[in-house]
């Protein structure tokens, strides 16, 4: 905790002095009350003297004030710091995230990320402006009270000394046992977000499957472990405030009962018994308050070691001391070469993809096609750097990417991935997310080249139209056919679908695919697909069974040399589909590229 209080707190140093110098101030005062009290009753009413109370009384009104003042102030300013700490801390978080690879997600978990930088930093914060108010209060306020107490009566104020051990005692006994409690309150907020947010977007599936009752049963035990603890925690602070309470009444009528017997011996005065009796509470309240940040600090430390987990992890991928920048490609497409390239999970087994090697020279339309779980993927993850290859080397454009920075790699990159994500905003928003710096007009050719801009048309307020969370008021094959039309506007060397045309009918699917090399010109094309109508027209099908390359050719020739291809073919369309098909390849003439322009 210390560790993020140094780095985030640090620009917030004066608003955290301000707040010191209005604490000790407000402290003052206060100290200054019960004293002043006194005086009303002994030199004012006792003698009947209202001179003396009114002067006196004013003397109070006006410390009171200047206390209430320096309390706002005070909590103004730590406010101020606490909300800014949080704010630094959150940033940071959000930063490093975003240099997380895939491994490091899956490590931590989205749903606990979430917590982390949501609840884990409030409960930190809190204790921020506890530290700034309340934690900064209690010892002045205590030594304060116990310095007066002395002055005004000393015999009276051993009465006070005695119930502060018991005090003690008791708030060291609860918090024993409410700490391991508090420390795993964290962890059940994060079950409790992650059972949530598997139910809310896997809904119609629970649906489909009719599970709802086994959904509500994994909900309910999470949402019961997470309320189970917090009435214990609470029930536990429900014994100590009462307990607390009935000892201050303890304190209090010992007072007055001591008092009373030295008012009768004249040692006494009655405006002493009710100053001591204002700083004992005092005394008692600032101890009670004490246990207050017991009752947060050790969530709050839970939380800052959580939140340093996330800060502190260093990213699995990064640009290295040594990394360049990617160069610009002579042609307008960009080679990719495997060279022996195995790449295996961690924990996994066997390797996904193993001893690959092949090349795709600039400007070719390459299609990678197996069975689930062959490793397609992988592959553009591999190109991407979103994975690192256990050995072997990915080279676009000769340079290794490992030794390439990672946002000068991927400005050569277009991609679709394979579920096609959109965000809150407009279609035409999303379209530009592609290249910012695109005009209408290049937002109306990708659209059209992607077969968008029949179904945008079709809408209200045609590309202005609001999209909810990830596109959700927009189909499947519109979502498709937005993500394809925002990647056609990146110019760029490389254009890579993961999979992305699963969702369209067969004669959208054609129409896009013939109108591709249009836009893209002699960029180099990489197409993930399961079905082979989409490799047919490739100049280079690269066919993956079990993580190993197993024939690289046209339709053609794998439909004669390798029989994994030649049973992915022939289990989706008979033979005359496939020569029929094949017959008419969605390729663009030189005269088409020239017209559309690039």
């Amino acid at each position: 905790m210390l560790r993020l209080f140094r780095k985030y707190l640090k620009p917030y140093w004066a608003f955290c002095l301000g707040a010191i110098f209005f604490t000790l101030t407000q402290v003052f005062t206060e100290m200054m009350l019960p004293k002043l009290m006194s005086s009303i009753v002994d030199k004012g009413v006792a003698l009947g003297d209202l001179h003396a109370v009114w002067v006196f009384g004013l003397q109070m009104l006006g410390w009171a004030a200047l206390g209430t003042l320096c309390s706002i102030v005070g909590s103004l300013f730590s406010a101020r710091a606490s909300m800014g700490f949080g704010m630094l801390a959150r940033k940071a978080m959000f930063r490093r995230v975003e240099e997380y690879s895939v491994y490091d997600f899956d490590q931590i978990g989205t749903s606990s990320l979430i917590t982390r930088t949501t609840n884990d930093v409030q409960q930190v914060e809190r204790v921020v402006h506890m530290l700034l108010s309340i934690v900064l209060m209690t010892p002045l306020m205590f030594f304060g009270a116990v310095a007066m107490a002395l002055a005004t009566n000393p015999r009276l104020s051993l009465v006070i000394f005695a119930a502060i051990p018991i005090l003690i005692v008791m708030v060291i006994v609860v918090m024993r046992v409410a700490i391991p409690y508090l420390r795993s309150l964290q962890q059940k907020i994060d079950q409790l977000n992650l059972v949530t947010r598997e139910s809310l977007t896997g809904v119609q599936v629970i649906r489909a499957f009719n599970k709802q009752k086994w959904d509500d049963s994994r909900f309910d035990k999470a949402n019961t472990d997470y309320c189970e603890t917090n009435i214990k925690i609470g029930k536990m602070i429900a014994i100590l405030m009462p307990l607390i309470t009935l000892l201050i009444s303890t304190v209090m009528i010992s007072i007055y009962w001591v008092g009373a017997n030295l008012l009768q011996s004249g040692a006494l005065m009655v405006g002493d018994i009710m100053a001591v009796a204002q700083y004992a509470t005092m005394i008692l309240m600032s101890v009670m308050m004490l246990s207050m940040l017991f009752a947060v600090l050790p969530r709050a430390m839970a939380a800052a070691a959580r939140i340093n987990e996330v800060i502190e992890k260093e990213p699995s991928i990064i640009d290295g001391p040594g990394s360049e920048d990617a160069v610009a490609s002579p042609l307008p497409g960009s080679s990719i070469v495997f060279e022996n390239v195995t790449y295996t999970f961690k924990g996994a087994e066997k390797p996904t993809l193993e001893g690959l090697n092949f090349t795709i020279e600039p400007g070719e339309t390459a299609v990678i096609i197996g069975a689930t779980g062959s490793g397609k993927t992988t592959i553009l993850n591999l190109i991407m750097r979103f994975l690192e290859p256990t050995s072997g080397r990915v080279l676009i454009d000769g340079q290794d990417v490992s030794k390439v920075k990672q946002a000068s790699l991927r400005e050569k990159i277009s991609y679709v991935s394979q579920k096609a994500l959109l965000f809150s905003g407009t279609i035409k928003d999303n379209i530009l997310f592609g290249n910012q710096d695109a005009s209408d007009e290049d937002v109306f050719r990708a659209a059209k080249y992607a077969v968008a801009d029949e179904f945008i048309a079709n809408k209200q307020d045609g590309y202005d139209y609001e999209l909810t969370q990830s596109g959700s008021n927009l189909s499947g094959g519109q979502r498709q056919r937005m993500s394809i039309a925002r990647a056609l506007l990146k110019r760029s060397n490389i254009y890579m679908f993961d999979d992305s045309f699963s969702a369209l009918d067969f004669s959208t699917d054609l129409k896009i695919r013939a109108a591709l090399p249009k836009l893209i010109g002699d960029a180099t094309m990489l197409v993930v697909a399961q079905r082979v109508n989409v490799a047919m027209g490739a100049d280079k099908i690269i066919v993956l069974d079990e993580g190993r390359v197993v024939g690289i050719g046209t339709h053609e020739e794998l439909m004669e040399s390798c029989e994994v291809y030649n049973d992915i073919a022939m289990s989706q369309i008979t033979e005359e589909d496939i020569e029929r098909t094949s017959s008419n390849k969605p390729k663009a003439s030189a005269e088409e590229v020239s017209n559309d322009g690039r």
